[in-house]
């Protein structure tokens, strides 16, 4: 379930930061530059402020409000293009950006919750975000073994971030 959710906001964030401007100028009908590109920073805007309280929600919980919020903006960029409304698209890129940020939010939540130092899956979430802590284990970011880490002052890891204990 937890790729699932990661995939799909990650396949919904592609489709409108990559197509986003092709699909308003060519299918909505506006010609406007500057229109268009803030209709298109809206959907990064709404995934970047939903993010930041989404994280008080549990996995499961963004998941789902995400995953609604996905159909309804999918749902919304259709009627975009059937009715040729730029408001309809705006709407369509908030509602799109809002699912994008929770599903992938509550996707890598999962994730992270169900890895522990010795999976695979942490190999995998410490390559992608480098210095993680999991439960008063840290996995060091030049070893793969752990290491209790207790209540040290902050270290920099290889990549040069800080590691809170």
């Amino acid at each position: 379930m937890s790729a699932i959710a990661a995939g799909s906001g990650y396949a919904i964030g592609g489709l409108m930061m990559s197509l986003g401007a092709q699909i308003v100028r060519d299918l909505v009908g506006s010609d406007n530059v500057l229109v268009n590109g803030v209709a298109i920073a809206l959907f990064a805007l709404a995934a970047g402020l939903v993010a930041i309280p989404g994280k008080r929600l549990t996995p499961r919980a963004a998941i789902t409000v995400g995953g609604i919020s996905s159909i309804v903006g999918t749902a919304l960029l259709a009627l975009s293009t059937a009715r040729r409304a730029l408001p309809i698209f705006v709407a369509a890129a908030t509602a799109g950006g809002i699912g994008f940020s929770l599903m992938y939010l509550g996707g890598l939540s999962l994730i992270n919750a169900s890895a522990t130092c010795r999976s695979p899956w942490w190999r995998v979430i410490r390559a992608l975000f480098g210095c993680i802590r999991d439960a008063g284990h840290h996995c060091s970011a030049s070893r793969s073994d752990c290491h209790d880490v207790g209540t040290g002052p902050r270290r920099r890891s290889r990549r040069g971030r800080h590691c809170s204990p």
